[in-house]
C-alpha cells in the first residue's frame, strides 16, 4: 500500500469519567474487530506480543474477539 500523506484530524470531548469510559470501550471495540479480522496466526501473535510487553489482561480481553 503506498503512502499517502493525509490530514487526520480526530477529537475526544470529555465532561466526566464516564464519557472517558466510553471512549476507551469504544476504541477496544474498534481494536477487537480489527484483530478478529486478521488471520489466525496474526491474530495470535498479537496477543502474544501484548503480554510480552505486560499486557497480559488487554490480551485477555481482546481473546474475546478471537473466535474459530
Amino acid at each position: 500500500m503506498p503512502a499517502i500523506n493525509k490530514r487526520i484530524q480526530l477529537e475526544c470531548i470529555l465532561d466526566d469519567m464516564d464519557d472517558a469510559q466510553v471512549e476507551i470501550v469504544q476504541l477496544k471495540m474498534v481494536i477487537g474487530l480489527i484483530i478478529a479480522k486478521l488471520p489466525p496466526e496474526k491474530r495470535q501473535e498479537i496477543l502474544q506480543e501484548l503480554r510480552s510487553f505486560g499486557l497480559g489482561n488487554s490480551a485477555q480481553e481482546f481473546t474475546q474477539f478471537v473466535v474459530e
